[in-house]
């Protein structure tokens, strides 16, 4: 399923970016967690947006595996 693994891509590009830019905001280095509370800054909510769906897309593509509907 291309569309499956095209909006996967997407969705991780979205979420590198985000992190990106929040790592370099709070001055985190990239393998760290980033402590951010500021809820006036719009990438705090982008960047959470983006991991949900990150972790959504790779369940539903962990599943479509399991069925073998999506080959590796």
């Amino acid at each position: 399923m291309p569309t499956l693994l095209e909006q996967i891509r997407k969705g991780e590009a979205r979420l590198v970016d985000a992190q990106r830019v929040c790592a370099s905001c709070t001055l985190t280095a990239n393998a760290e967690p980033i402590e951010c509370i500021n809820i006036d800054c719009p990438w705090l909510f982008n960047r959470k947006k983006a991991e949900r769906k990150a972790e959504f897309l790779e369940g539903l593509e962990g599943i479509m595996e399991d069925l073998e509907i999506l080959e590796d």
